[in-house]
């Protein structure tokens, strides 16, 4: 076994250095990303990092996938300029893809209409429980503030579900806000069934996702739950605090950060759509840039491919 590896460790060294690194790139990606691949359902959640080989030189940024430098893993994926409102990059952006735990942005948005009192408490009951990562349990008292922020920041379901239910509209009254604010805004490829984005059914396209990422960061209460990367919730009658962790890899710098800024992001994930992410970033010139993948291959894919088509 000893000679065989040192066989293969010659081999790698003389190979020519695309090759070589082309092949490190695959093993690394294979050793790290495996275990995700039987995450269950609703399973966005905070991992801790991708190695630094994975990360990749700048290039540049082009609007179409014949002219794109790199591989891109996203089903669909557009890239808008914030000032002008231009598409810079668009791949089967006007597809319809299930939206996952981005479905969270409406959610968040239709219950800021309810103008909630931030004070008053919510216990988490069996009615609210969902798959997924979920930080706060059956029984657990809550304010809404932190309900609110444990939703956004932890991508928790069953704080999402008992956000809804605290905007004291029924399950039904709800989905319909949510897709009347979808119209509203001009979204006429999106629709929700539920509020946490385990349906599939909740559906939208990544022209749409942009449209409502861009609606959602008006929102100042989203705009900074969006862009923190951990929150510390408070459980009536607990003591310590609980630390709430972003799924969003760019704020937890579990990828490289290439990018000189976030100003507010989403991701999501079930096993019929794949990995989202929906982000908007400045460069260094402070551009912003709004941008939508839906459908990446893996957990570290969507935060990777969102910096290449930024640059």
């Amino acid at each position: 076994m000893e000679i065989l590896a040192l066989i293969l460790l010659i081999i790698f060294f003389i190979l020519p250095m695309p090759l070589r690194e082309t092949v490190q790139s695959a093993v690394v990606r294979q050793a790290v990303i495996a275990p995700f691949h039987g995450i269950q359902r609703g399973g966005d959640m905070p991992v801790e990092g991708f190695p630094e080989a994975a990360t990749r030189p700048a290039g540049p940024t082009k609007n179409s996938d014949a002219e794109f430098p790199y591989e891109l893993t996203a089903m669909s994926a557009i890239v808008t300029d914030v000032a002008s409102g231009q598409t810079i990059f668009d791949r089967h952006a006007n597809d319809v893809r299930p939206l996952a735990s981005i479905t969270k942005l409406m959610t968040a948005l239709v219950f800021l209409d309810t103008n909630p009192n931030w004070a008053e408490t919510l216990t988490l009951t069996i009615d609210d429980e969902r798959a997924g990562h979920l930080y706060v349990d059956t029984g657990e008292t809550l304010s809404l503030r932190d309900l609110f922020y444990v939703s956004l920041v932890g991508s928790s379901n069953n704080a999402t579900v008992a956000l809804s239910r605290a905007s004291g509209l029924s399950s039904d009254a709800f989905v319909a806000a949510m897709n009347k604010k979808a119209s509203d805004l001009g979204m006429t490829r999106t629709r929700f069934t539920e509020p946490t984005g385990l349906d599939s059914r909740n559906v939208s396209s990544a022209e749409d996702t942009a449209i409502l990422l861009g609606a959602a960061l008006e929102e100042p209460l989203i705009a900074q739950a969006t862009t923190m990367a951990s929150y510390n919730a408070r459980i009536v009658g607990e003591k310590k605090k609980r630390l709430i962790k972003n799924t969003d890899m760019l704020l937890t710098r579990g990828v490289a950060l290439r990018v000189a800024g976030v100003e507010g992001g989403k991701t999501g994930y079930i096993p019929e759509g794949g990995y989202n992410f929906a982000v908007q970033v400045h460069d260094a010139a402070n551009h912003n840039l709004r941008i939508v993948i839906l459908g990446a291959a893996d957990p570290f894919a969507r935060f990777i491919e969102a910096q290449d088509l930024a640059e």
